[in-house]
């Protein structure tokens, strides 16, 4: 997050959060909501299996995870994307290295994340 908004430097990120994240908190009745959550999460499961070394995919399922519901049970991949993302820190572009330092501002999981 900058300044309160959820940035993203890969526009396939952005493009499955504005479709699937966001909308889910416009819904207007809970059963839309958790479809809308089922959707967004299958679409961005897939985009990590089929790209698992995409950190930035990880980064935006730990940001998911880290912010969902433990009732709805997507929280089991936290402490894998922490180890990748802190691994794989320095390679990343300066833009998605500052938008993991913005985020790790608020986070409980992914704290004291350094260059």
């Amino acid at each position: 997050r900058v300044n309160g908004a959820i940035t993203f430097h890969c526009p396939f990120c952005y493009e499955k959060y504005k479709k699937n994240g966001q909308p889910s908190k416009n819904a207007k009745n809970k059963k839309h909501k958790l479809d809308s959550f089922k959707s967004g999460k299958i679409k961005l499961e897939a985009a990590i299996t089929k790209d698992s070394t995409n950190t930035e995919y990880r980064f935006l399922r730990l940001m998911i995870q880290e912010n969902t519901p433990k009732i709805l049970g997507y929280h089991k991949a936290l402490e894998k994307d922490n180890i990748y993302i802190r691994k794989n820190f320095k390679t990343l572009s300066a833009v998605v290295q500052q938008a993991i330092l913005n985020y790790s501002a608020q986070s409980k999981i992914l704290s004291n994340v350094s260059k």
